[in-house]
């Protein structure tokens, strides 16, 4: 398991909210992948979290990318993190730079 796929916005929640999520990385060791996700509320305010997902192996084909996107939106939409993982380097970089 290496690259997973990234869920551009605009991803509707259904509700006036829309969600996104950046592949970041995966830590095979323990089964994890970690994605920078952003919630953008009806008023455009936007909050940017990391969230993990347990995933077991690669993810092909159509149902597993919808089962992934779909994991991904229910995360999204708590608005909150699910892990104490900071990124990698470069992405504590772009954090401090967007003030975050």
């Amino acid at each position: 398991m290496s690259k997973l796929p990234d869920f551009p916005s605009p991803n509707a929640l259904g509700d006036g909210r829309f969600w996104s999520a950046e592949f970041e990385s995966v830590d095979p060791r323990k089964d994890n992948a970690y994605w920078w996700a952003s919630l953008t509320e009806p008023d455009g305010t936007t909050v940017e979290f990391f969230v993990r997902l347990n995933v077991f192996g690669p993810v092909q084909g159509d149902a597993a990318r919808a089962d992934l996107k779909r994991r991904l939106a229910a995360l999204a939409a708590k608005g909150a993190t699910n892990t104490t993982y900071l990124g990698s380097t470069m992405w504590q970089r772009r954090r401090r730079k967007l003030g975050l």
